[in-house]
């Protein structure tokens, strides 16, 4: 969920609509983790150092 700024009554509207709800939680929840690994996991950065470091040796 996104909150404009400014608009205090309409977060805490979807903060206590996310407490009454654990499905909806573990769901987001569930989505945030896979997108964490997949953006941020060991593979992913790993592969992102290689990459500056193969595109560091061509540049020489």
């Amino acid at each position: 969920y996104l909150v404009e700024p400014g608009q205090p009554a309409r977060a805490a509207e979807i903060a206590l609509r996310l407490l009454r709800d654990s499905n909806t939680r573990a769901i987001i929840g569930a989505a945030a983790r896979a997108h964490a690994q997949r953006c941020f996991g060991a593979q992913t950065m790993i592969d992102s150092l290689k990459e500056a470091y193969q595109s560091a040796v061509r540049k020489k």
